[in-house]
């Protein structure tokens, strides 16, 4: 094999914590809100918050719309602060030595940016879907 190995890392989940169902339970903590509610309501938007379609303002505003007694401020609060690096982030460095390290994310770069230039200074290449108008899907084989 010619010149250095190529590796391709998820962002979400891998190198930074995805929101979780806790995520969404803080969110609605002094409301009447289901944590369920919120999450399916996401589930319904987020590949237009992931391709771009939708900008991630827009996003809360839906929110608002839907949960007008959700504190937008707060939930942004939450939702930053539950996006963390995990283990996987601290040997980026280390594996940028022997590879050449890319990034890649159905995102809101909004949301990871806090973390992004830390993770990005080891890497060739960082696309975040909503940065570029696509996104990963995610497949069902069945059988026959």
């Amino acid at each position: 094999m010619k010149g250095r190995p190529q590796i391709v890392l998820d962002i979400a989940g891998v190198l930074l914590s995805n929101m979780s169902l806790t995520c969404w339970k803080d969110m609605i903590q002094e409301t009447n809100l289901s944590a369920e509610s919120l999450k399916v309501h996401f589930a319904g938007i987020k590949r237009k918050l992931w391709t771009g379609m939708m900008r991630e303002e827009e996003f809360w505003q839906s929110l608002k719309e839907l949960y007008p007694e959700l504190s937008i401020s707060r939930a942004k609060d939450i939702l930053y602060n539950s996006i963390i690096p995990l283990p996987a982030a601290q040997y980026l460095e280390r594996w940028s030595e022997f590879a050449d390290i890319h990034l890649l994310s159905n995102h809101c770069k909004e949301w990871i940016e806090p973390n992004l230039s830390r993770l990005s200074s080891f890497t060739k290449s960082v696309t975040i879907s909503n940065q570029v108008g696509l996104c990963k899907l995610r497949l069902r084989y069945t059988n026959g």
